[in-house]
């Protein structure tokens, strides 16, 4: 899927999940304590509804490769080789070469926050779940019982504490 279809699911996502929470008001206190996640395999991933080329460091592997995807890993290298490079300048207290890191710092992010988004591809097995803050049953069956869940990935049985949205 697209970068942009991605958005839009997280942002459809976020919508659900407001509406699970005014749809069940005698758990909307415990329910304001859970929050998304966006998961594949073994990751999981804070969600974040506004999501830009500087926080795809952390999400990296949900992407198709791609010649997108390998340009992104090279701008995103660069940008941590001289991020290091800068701590250590600071360290030795060579400001003139700080001065030059710090203005290639500044390419770098505005090369990626200028990055064609677009073209990015996001793997087609991601899920988005809600994770809760502690074990309520009653309150999770309910959420998991709600329409706008997925019931054909949520389990509903009392055992099982996770939910899908997507």
């Amino acid at each position: 899927m697209l970068w942009g279809n991605f958005l839009d699911i997280l942002k459809e996502a976020e919508q659900r999940f407001n509406q699970i929470i005014d749809d069940l008001p005698q758990y909307q206190i415990f329910l304001k304590k859970s929050s998304l996640i966006i998961s594949f395999g073994t990751i999981h991933i804070p969600f974040k509804n506004e999501l830009t080329v500087l926080d795809l460091k952390s999400i990296l592997e949900l992407l198709k490769d791609s010649d997108y995807k390998n340009n992104l890993l090279c701008l995103n290298d660069l940008l941590e080789r001289l991020e290091d490079d800068q701590k250590a300048m600071v360290k030795q207290k060579r400001n003139e070469a700080l001065k030059e890191i710090i203005e290639k710092i500044r390419r770098v992010k505005d090369e990626l926050n200028t990055f064609p988004l677009k073209e990015l591809e996001v793997d087609d097995g991601i899920d988005i779940q809600l994770i809760f803050p502690s074990v309520n049953i009653e309150a999770i069956q309910a959420v998991k019982e709600h329409p706008l869940t997925n019931k054909e990935k949520t389990c509903l049985c009392r055992a099982c504490i996770r939910c899908f949205l997507f």
